[in-house]
């Protein structure tokens, strides 16, 4: 590249481009710890979305179910046993099953609910650890 410059007589006039490093996130939003995930591997859309539906669940009063999703997120984010797109997919889920939680029941999209309830859990159905701590989300639930 430097060589067609030069021949050209127009030194440093094509761009030059750094190498991409990936930024790595290191920290606690309000609710929920990641800790050594690169940016990029999980979609932090969503774990924002899910940290400000944790903090709503939680000044509506349910303490309970707030810490229970938050122990669920970090254990699936942790998880050795789930590929990243698996991660994904059940930190959306959970996401959107958090945002409906802080909604009025009569602006609760019901269907949806139920099956995105099940298909969290066939996702961690493997994962006997998550399993256990989906179920005590489950329980919580106040759409059940």
């Amino acid at each position: 590249m430097e060589y067609m410059e030069l021949v050209s007589g127009l030194p440093n006039s094509l761009p030059r481009h750094r190498p991409v490093t990936p930024q790595v996130f290191t920290g606690n939003l309000n609710n929920i710890n990641i800790d050594r995930s690169v940016i990029g591997s999980v979609n932090t859309g969503n774990i924002d979305s899910l940290d400000v539906s944790l903090n709503n669940i939680k000044i509506s009063g349910k303490d309970e179910l707030s810490k229970s999703i938050k122990d669920f997120s970090e254990a699936v984010l942790s998880c050795d046993e789930l590929n990243q797109d698996e991660k994904n997919d059940v930190i959306e889920q959970v996401a959107f099953i958090s945002e409906e939680a802080t909604k009025p029941e009569e602006k609760q999209k019901k269907t949806i609910i139920l099956n995105t309830l099940k298909n969290v859990k066939e996702s961690v159905l493997t994962v006997n650890a998550l399993t256990i701590l989906w179920e005590k989300v489950i329980s919580q639930l106040p759409f059940l």
